[in-house]
């Protein structure tokens, strides 16, 4: 396969991963909401807290780079 069909590979399963985190975390937040619960509860502690949102924030980044990647004009 060529780096182009890798680029669009890795595109596509850091957007469903991105999208399947994001849903989860709304999810967590409703589930907030209708039970009361603390988001440290649900998450199990500060540290998956920090953790869940740096795994957000990494996939943020692996989209937008492999975006550019992907969308960039040859030169």
């Amino acid at each position: 396969m060529n780096k182009k069909t890798w680029d669009a590979l890795i595109f596509i399963a850091s957007v469903i991963s991105l999208v399947v985190t994001l849903v989860l975390l709304w999810r967590f937040g409703a589930y907030e909401i209708t039970y009361g619960n603390s988001t440290v509860v649900i998450d199990g502690g500060w540290f998956l807290i920090i953790m869940n949102a740096i795994r957000v924030i990494a996939l943020s980044v692996v989209c937008v780079i492999s975006g550019i990647r992907l969308f960039r004009a040859k030169r």
